[in-house]
């Protein structure tokens, strides 16, 4: 799957008064301007999210595990630092919700010693 499969465009969103509709997907900085707020700087916390994944994987390639139900079957084509910024761009997550989602990810393989993160489950 590309990285910018299923992105709808502000084309798609606008209906024929010229208003957008009300499926439309907000990003998280269009959020926080509709509703006239200055919106936390998240342009820097994607690559550092990412650095911190692939850190992860780095530290795991060697690691033999069984697979899991996390695991699929063939590494995807878009490289981490994309996902996760498209999933920082699109997200209405604050920045404090993914500080936390990384704590809880190194929790849960710290009390997992059968688990490890590698290419074919980092997506997930």
């Amino acid at each position: 799957m590309d990285c910018d499969e299923g992105l709808k465009t502000d084309s798609q969103n606008v209906t024929n008064d010229g208003e957008q509709s009300e499926d439309e997907e907000l990003g998280y900085e269009e959020y926080y301007r509709r509703l006239h707020l200055q919106p936390p700087a998240l342009s820097s916390l994607g690559p550092k999210i990412a650095e911190f994944l692939e850190r992860l994987v780095q530290e795991n390639e060697l690691c033999a595990s069984q697979p899991t139900i996390f695991d699929i079957k063939q590494a995807p084509s878009c490289p981490l630092r994309k996902y996760v910024q498209r999933i920082v761009d699109y997200s209405l997550n604050s920045p404090e919700s993914w500080i936390v989602s990384l704590v809880l990810i190194e929790r849960f393989l710290e009390n997992s010693p059968g688990v490890c993160v590698n290419k074919f489950n980092i997506h997930k």
